[in-house]
């Protein structure tokens, strides 16, 4: 039997509603309860309501199938040209010179640097590491490129063509570094080199980076191990990138006698070497805009036929506090107005505000140089105030 049968057999009179959208009559027990009604029943019936459920599922999956063929699409674009424009710089490249690799022997066409390269996705992937989708990939006029996931899990950029090395190719140069790299503090493994935070810390900058971990362990495996392993990790890590024997020194121009660049070393002789062999004849550019570097001074010393002379300004008995004086010279030169050559003068604020700050930037505290930000108060020379012992 009914319930409208029921319905009409009983004294009770039956309560029904009309749905507002199909028009239909009903019994109040068809409509949903909802408690900010009048009748605590919905505007339309359970009938309805599911319909409405199904169609507005329908559509979202419609929706979701439209724009993954979208994506796809563009996609499927993207990569048409980024293997267009791959082709055009292979077809540029093969007509630059070539040399031969002494890991490998096999030749690679080298860059206006003398850098042997290849193709910058010959060496990295052209997937997403975390979802695997292919990566998006923009091509510049300049030289550069730049990448991302579809789906956003990782970004970066980098030169169209990768290689660092003038006598190995990239290949034959990543496995000289990996081998060349040091162990994992946590599985003692050789993994290459990784960069990784340490207590909010990031221990490296100046040209010189701590290495604690690598990109398996990270910073969660290296907190697993004891406080003392740690401390006393961090201490010979920090005593390998910083021997002993560390000093401050200054380059002096053969014509003005003044100092002209600053730096850091625990081997003078060689590290003049190096200076003499780096040399360009354009401007450097470190994202702040061209400034006469010291690879152009030396080209210009060069040409002249003059060489620079070494002066010690400072020998540092804690060997990795030498990476904070180096930079508190820099300070103290670029206040007293001498003409530095350093990458740090490329920054017309840090100039302006290291010329104007009434520091003694030789004698002040540490504090002080990361009040006035200076140093950066989780930079490298931070990380080496906080935890070498």
């Amino acid at each position: 039997m009914s319930a409208e049968e029921i319905g009409q057999d009983s004294d009770t009179p039956v309560e029904r509603k009309q749905c507002e959208q199909c028009n239909h009559r009903k019994l109040l027990t068809e409509f949903h309860r909802r408690q900010n009604k009048t009748d605590n029943r919905m505007r339309i019936c359970a009938q309805c309501y599911r319909e409405n459920l199904e169609a507005t599922r329908h559509r979202g999956e419609e929706l979701a199938r439209l724009r993954e063929l979208e994506r796809q699409e563009q996609e499927r674009e993207e990569q048409e040209k980024s293997a267009a424009h791959q082709q055009q710089q292979r077809e540029r490249a093969a007509h630059w010179p070539e040399k031969a690799c002494i890991g490998c022997n096999q030749k690679f066409p080298i860059n206006e640097h003398g850098h042997l390269v290849v193709p910058f996705f010959d060496m990295h992937s052209s997937t997403c590491e975390r979802c695997g989708a292919s990566l998006i990939i923009t091509y510049e006029e300049d030289g550069r490129l730049s990448y991302h996931c579809p789906n956003r899990h990782q970004a970066g950029c980098g030169n169209q063509y990768h290689g660092y090395s003038e006598k190995y190719c990239p290949s034959c140069d990543e496995k000289r570094r990996i081998e060349r790299s040091v162990p994992c503090c946590v599985c003692q493994q050789k993994m290459g080199y990784f960069l990784g935070h340490y207590q909010g810390y990031a221990p490296w900058g100046g040209g010189t980076a701590i290495r604690l971990f690598c990109y398996k362990c990270g910073e969660k495996g290296f907190l697993s191990l004891s406080p003392s392993q740690q401390a006393f990790y961090i201490r010979s890590r920090c005593d390998l990138v910083f021997p002993r024997g560390q000093v401050i020194y200054g380059l002096v121009d053969p014509e003005s006698h003044l100092v002209r660049n600053v730096g850091r070393t625990h081997t003078p002789t060689k590290r003049m070497s190096a200076h003499l062999r780096d040399r360009r004849e354009d401007f450097a550019d470190v994202g702040n805009g061209p400034y006469y570097s010291k690879a152009t001074w030396m080209n210009d010393l060069r040409i002249k036929g003059l060489r620079p002379t070494m002066k010690i300004l400072r020998e540092v008995e804690v060997a990795p506090m030498v990476i904070e004086w180096e930079r508190r010279y820099i300070l103290h030169g670029i206040q007293q107005g001498w003409p530095l050559t350093n990458m740090e003068v490329s920054s017309e604020g840090l100039v302006t505000r290291a010329r104007a700050s009434q520091l003694d930037f030789l004698h002040c505290s540490f504090e002080s140089l990361v009040h006035e930000n200076f140093v950066h108060e989780k930079g490298i020379e931070a990380f080496v105030h906080a935890y070498y012992r």
